[in-house]
């Protein structure tokens, strides 16, 4: 699987959410927003269809109720934790913290490394294939990416459904 280019009509700020969806998908920013927004109408968040609210902050649970619609499935990544550096000769060593971006991006491997990847940082979601992160600005390498410093708070791995599997739902 390979990431398409950000598209968009230029109606939608491109909110995180939104992006790393049409990132994946190869759809508009707007059909995503439009798709995150019909849910919460559905689950009763909006009072009507179309009531203009834009969609800013976008939940785990919807990302994934959103990818399964267009035909993805999102597998859980296990996170190695790790001591901070500078507490693990101290005689109360801190708990294990989650790692930055770019440490993640360089010890990932096998699968991970392949793959599509969904990583949640501190509330803004970007899109990572092999050493490239993609979010709702241009796409950089994991060492100079602005949130390479950033902790991943969760991470998926993205694939597409086969349609023998989505014609038995």
């Amino acid at each position: 699987m390979k990431l398409n280019t950000l598209k968009t009509s230029g109606k939608h700020p491109m909110w995180c959410g939104p992006s790393a969806l049409s990132i994946i998908t190869g759809r508009t920013v707007n059909y995503c927003a439009q798709l995150i927004a019909d849910q919460r109408n559905s689950w009763g968040w909006y009072k009507g269809k179309g009531t203009g609210k834009q969609v800013k902050g976008v939940s785990n649970n919807e990302m994934l109720r959103a990818f399964r619609k267009m035909g993805y499935d999102m597998k859980r990544v296990k996170i190695p934790r790790h001591h901070h550096r500078h507490q693990v000769m101290s005689i109360n060593p801190a708990p294990f913290v989650m790692p930055t971006l770019h440490r993640y991006m360089r010890e990932r491997g096998g699968e991970q490394w392949k793959g599509v990847m969904l990583i949640n940082v501190t509330d803004h979601y970007v899109v990572a294939h092999r050493d490239m992160i993609c979010d709702n600005r241009t796409p950089a390498h994991y060492t100079k990416h602005r949130c390479r410093r950033q902790k991943i708070q969760k991470a998926w791995l993205i694939t597409r459904i086969p349609r023998r599997k989505l014609a038995k739902r």
